[in-house]
């Protein structure tokens, strides 16, 4: 499903890849993704799961932001089940 949030990831993840003067190859071979993935996800027209994001966040080397969306994701999941399980 594509949407703005999508078109908004990709955006910044494509923005960050060129200032860190990558090509989509050169992101996607440190996590193992391919630069077509890579490509889909700058698109916005892949909703990646955590796994590639916190690949995404190694391969871009942006390591403080990957640990802060690892620590939002998983207050996310927390509450999620918390508010199914009331």
């Amino acid at each position: 499903m594509h949407s703005s949030m999508h078109d908004a990831f990709g955006r910044a993840v494509g923005e960050t890849r060129a200032r860190r003067d990558l090509s989509k190859e050169e992101l996607g071979f440190a996590p193992a993704l391919h630069r077509n993935y890579v490509g889909a996800i700058e698109r916005g027209e892949i909703n990646p799961t955590q796994r590639v994001l916190l690949k995404l966040a190694d391969g871009l080397h942006v390591r403080e932001q990957r640990d802060v969306l690892w620590v939002r994701c998983r207050r996310r999941s927390h509450r999620s089940a918390t508010s199914t399980s009331s």
